[in-house]
């Protein structure tokens, strides 16, 4: 039960965006006698404010997760759960302050040290988010969203190859990692755009081979207003692609667009 708890913790701050930490070198905090009873009820409190969060009525699950926490203070998974709740509303500092606390109780809780990583990246404080989404991948090396988060946090400080080499390494653990709602990100509205995040993946994809994912990528990335036609017939990553009669397609519909944009004139075709 405890197993499945902390996977839960998984933060999509969401995107997104299970997916919020403290300090790497967490110090053990003090516990407090908690009845048998006591312990009971926060475990129902935990239990209503995780439907409540799969409502996402966030508001009522954070006041399920404190009243959890009022009766059970030593527990690591109602804590990552009131971090990720308060995160959710925007509550920055606090969820920073529930996650340091979640890890100081286990500070063998990768998906805390996670969590606690996520709210440093969106608080602008990247140095402090890389190690302790690092430390999550030393605790937890199997999870592959710990992967994409650090490669989204060096995607934000334009360290595009050691993006793509950390979204690899989620691949290789599921190869469903990037696409679909499964996908977890990052966003504080940094420097990265979602349609460069997009772009980058799409290249990924093309070196993995992944035709199809690699094309998706490249739609999406224009739709998110990426339009840098230059960038993606220049990029070395895309080579995998150049044969596929729908990039050309998606080439020619690209300076279609761009024409658009810039107030030029489509020729019609021959009725």
């Amino acid at each position: 039960m405890r197993a499945s708890g902390r996977a839960y913790g998984m933060v999509l701050l969401f995107g997104l965006l299970a997916a919020l930490w403290g300090s790497a070198c967490a110090p053990r905090v003090v516990r407090v006698p908690v009845s048998e009873e006591d312990a009971q009820r926060a475990r129902l409190a935990l239990r209503e404010g995780d439907l409540a969060f799969g409502r996402q009525d966030y508001y009522a699950a954070l006041i399920r997760y404190l009243e959890g926490s009022k009766y059970n203070p030593n527990d690591e998974v109602i804590a990552n759960r009131l971090g990720i709740a308060y995160a959710k509303l925007g509550f920055y500092d606090r969820a920073e302050k529930a996650l340091r606390r979640a890890v100081q109780l286990d500070p063998e809780f990768a998906h805390g040290y996670n969590n606690l990583g996520s709210i440093y990246f969106l608080k602008d404080k990247l140095g402090r988010a890389e190690r302790h989404l690092k430390k999550a991948i030393r605790l937890d090396g199997r999870e592959p969203s710990f992967y994409i988060n650090l490669g989204n946090l060096y995607l934000e400080k334009n360290q595009v190859p050691r993006a793509m080499e950390q979204w690899a390494r989620a691949l290789e653990l599921d190869p469903l990692a990037l696409s679909g709602g499964s996908a977890v990100s990052l966003s504080r509205g940094g420097r990265t755009t979602p349609g460069e995040r997009a772009f980058a993946l799409a290249r990924l994809y093309a070196r993995e081979g992944n035709r199809e994912l690699a094309l998706r990528h490249l739609r999406q990335a224009v739709a998110l207003g990426f339009s840098d036609a230059d960038a993606i017939r220049g990029e070395p990553d895309l080579e995998p692609l150049r044969g596929d009669p729908r990039f050309a397609e998606f080439l020619g519909n690209l300076d279609m667009l761009i024409r658009l944009q810039d107030g030029g004139d489509i020729e019609a075709g021959p009725r």
